[in-house]
């Protein structure tokens, strides 16, 4: 699978810098660990830490952000680790 930047959810799998000056209101970001222990980290435009994720395999952990939704100039995933670990990213 690549990125899939066309839904809500954006859907990851890959490093990568969605946005450096875009406006982005998270309402939930997670991560699956499918097959292996995963880790994620996302970032703001400005390469601030907005937070951490760890799942262990089968299972999720998730940044929840609602009912508000926090709002983002920029979006990175800057890291991804775990074989088929995918991100979902729901914006609001």
């Amino acid at each position: 699978m690549a990125n899939d930047l066309t839904h809500n959810p954006l859907r990851l799998d890959a490093a990568a810098i969605i946005s450096a000056t875009n406006l982005f209101v998270l309402k939930k970001v997670v991560l699956t660990g499918h097959t292996a222990n995963a880790t994620a980290t996302i970032k703001n435009g400005a390469g601030q830490n907005i937070g951490t994720l760890q799942a262990t395999a089968g299972a999720v952990d998730e940044l929840n952000f609602s009912p508000d939704g926090l709002r983002s100039t920029g979006f990175e995933l800057a890291t991804i680790t775990g074989a088929g670990a995918v991100v979902e990213v729901y914006c609001g």
